[in-house]
């Protein structure tokens, strides 16, 4: 990874969900010089234990349960996966169809292909889905809306089972696990990363091939 991406991903251990304002604030200050963190090696990742979480329109938080009210009656406003200290939320209608990943498969591999390691890493699921957007994707993703990474992707398939029950709680199109989907990551110059339904593993693809779109989007720590 190049130094502003280990940059970036110490700062999201040391911040966790808070990392962007953190970044924010580092930037307005201090430009684009990039400053290393090293978290404490006592210092918890995260409060709260692995799982299915719900998002409620007051903003509060709650475990997901299979006898919640129904949304009428308890508005949510998303799904939140906590998993290994790393958050993130799963829109009810993120589930985006078929596109292929980007509009060209001839542009050359740079800083953002990662390899096998790398990738399985890599929670930067914003930056990278910026990537993919300045490199020239069909893929229109609502304001807030990004691609997963190879890591967020592993947590969600962790937690299928309950993920799909919460989709269907509140009138989301449940994740398709039998069906191909696009990560934001390239894997070279002519494939990106992906998940394969079909065998059930990690995969790549030419990037101009048609796979799902299941977006996730930031959970804004309260």
């Amino acid at each position: 990874m190049t130094e502003r991406q280990n940059f970036l991903v110490s700062l999201y251990r040391e911040f966790g969900d808070k990392a962007q304002k953190a970044l924010d604030f580092i930037e307005a200050n201090d430009g684009k010089q990039v400053i290393k963190i090293t978290p404490s090696a006592d210092q918890p990742v995260g409060t709260r234990s692995n799982g299915v979480y719900i998002l409620l329109d007051d903003d509060t938080l709650v475990p997901y349960t299979r006898d919640m009210p129904d949304p009428d009656e308890q508005p949510a406003q998303m799904i939140v996966v906590y998993h290994d200290g790393h958050s993130f939320g799963i829109p009810f209608d993120g589930d985006l169809g078929e596109s292929k990943l980007l509009n060209r498969d001839d542009i050359p591999k740079d800083d953002h292909c990662l390899s096998d390691f790398e990738a399985l890493l890599n929670w930067d699921f914003v930056g990278e889905t910026k990537h993919i957007q300045e490199l020239g994707t069909p893929i229109k993703l609502p304001e807030g809306y990004y691609l997963p990474t190879s890591a967020v992707w592993l947590a969600i398939f962790a937690n299928q089972e309950e993920i799909n029950n919460a989709l269907r709680h509140f009138g989301g199109n449940p994740i398709d696990f039998s069906d191909c989907y696009w990560f934001a990551e390239r894997y070279n110059v002519y494939n990106a990363r992906g998940f394969n339904g079909y065998g059930g593993y990690l995969d790549s693809g030419n990037v101009c091939y048609a796979h799902r779109v299941q977006a996730v989007t930031l959970y804004p720590e309260i």
